[in-house]
């Protein structure tokens, strides 16, 4: 037998014994989103739009609230404060990505809004 038919016959049945072995994955992991199994406990989080600097008392008693809330639910829940200037009250956490997200999220909050009105 000629060296080039020895060759492609053991090329043919290994590409066989591949194909053949090439079944589904297990899906035992339960972080894989197609395992029928899997579960990830939820986590809420909480966003707030906060500037410390204002003179009302109101953003200080959001954190303090939202801080008894992490408190009380811990790894359930994550909070995020976005500090921001409003008027003449500038905040010295204040980034201008969190100006762009509160326009961002505003924008989407009228959008909603409009889209109630209009049903």
């Amino acid at each position: 037998m000629p060296l080039s038919h020895f060759i492609f016959r053991h090329s043919l049945i290994l590409f066989l014994f591949i194909i053949s072995a090439c079944d589904d994955i297990e899906r035992d992991n339960i972080l894989d989103p197609k395992n029928p199994g899997s579960y990830r406990p939820l986590t809420t989080m909480i966003e707030a739009f906060v500037n410390t600097e204002n003179d009302q008392l109101y953003n200080q008693y959001m954190i303090s609230a939202l801080n008894k809330i992490k408190e009380q639910y811990g790894q359930k829940v994550v909070i995020a404060h976005f500090h921001r200037n409003v008027g003449v009250f500038s905040d010295s956490l204040a980034l201008r990505d969190n100006e762009i997200l509160y326009q961002l999220t505003v924008g989407d909050i009228r959008s909603m809004r409009m889209l109630v009105l209009v049903k």
